[in-house]
């Protein structure tokens, strides 16, 4: 289990637990047609109450073995309405310490600088906290929202791959980008204070 819980001056991010699924399961309904070209073909079956119960207590598995980790985000005045998902995967331990970042956001609260908010400090938590030294993001080159986004966190574009991930049934190509932690130490252990 991980207990993050940041807060910033509008916003509230917290490690998704089964008392924030039904929250989630809401802001995915609530935005399931902004958000389909987007992500892969889901299905109608998936949001069914159980079934997505299900997929979340495998993400909640996934964090307490620190494979991942998916922030619930919401405004700080109004805690129980989720208004943003950052979800960063594929976490890997030495030589790489890095994960793959996904992030979504309310398709109603787009353009007020909300997710470079959130963004903003679940990163600093990332690499203070979990310690990790790269994160990689990829967009579509379409989504020029999610490259300004990107842009304004210090993410260096480091290539384009075709045909990357299968989106909307059909293959999408991506902008792929990394953020690297710069002030990255390695963590004093037994080996390193021999």
């Amino acid at each position: 289990m991980c207990d993050a819980d940041i807060e910033t001056s509008r916003l509230r991010c917290r490690a998704l637990a089964d008392s924030l699924i039904e929250t989630f399961l809401d802001y995915s309904l609530r935005n399931s047609a902004h958000f389909a070209p987007w992500e892969p073909r889901l299905g109608s079956e998936f949001f069914l109450p159980q079934n997505f119960r299900n997929w979340c207590q495998k993400q909640i598995e996934s964090i307490a073995n620190k494979q991942s980790l998916r922030f619930i985000v919401s405004l700080r005045d109004a805690p129980d309405r989720m208004v943003a998902s950052i979800n960063y995967s594929m976490i890997a331990p030495l030589p790489a310490l890095s994960c793959n970042l996904g992030y979504s956001i309310d398709e109603s609260l787009q353009g007020h600088g909300l997710i470079t908010e959130a963004l903003a400090s679940t990163n600093a938590y990332v690499f203070d906290t979990l310690r990790l030294h790269r994160i990689a993001a990829n967009y579509m080159p379409r989504n020029e929202r999610s490259a300004a986004v990107l842009r304004k966190l210090g993410f260096v574009i480091e290539g384009h791959a075709r045909d990357y991930l299968r989106i909307a049934d059909r293959w999408e190509d991506h902008v792929l980008t990394a953020l690297i932690n710069e002030n990255w130490v390695p963590q004093r252990t037994l080996e390193t204070s021999r």
